[in-house]
């Protein structure tokens, strides 16, 4: 490991391909590809290939998350 990387910006996990972030965002990889070419999501380039850390991907999408109602209030009214 070259000496100006610090130990930690290396993931302990593996890599996700296109096809394993695809599937754990549940959209196509083309989906995935439109993303990565818009820069709407977090990715790493390793050559010309795309990967993606995990823990970077799984935070993004956390904060993709919109303000929603609860599921109490979805309940009808009792009366």
């Amino acid at each position: 490991m070259p000496a100006d990387v610090p130990a930690l910006a290396i993931p302990a996990e593996h890599l996700w391909t296109v096809r394993e972030a695809a599937a754990f965002l549940r959209i196509g990889r083309n989906a995935v590809y439109e993303m990565v070419k818009r820069d709407e999501v977090p990715n790493v380039r390793v050559g010309s290939r795309v990967r993606f850390i995990p823990g970077e991907l799984r935070a993004w999408l956390g904060r993709q998350r919109s303000p929603c109602a609860t599921v109490g209030s979805l309940a009808k009214p009792r009366g």
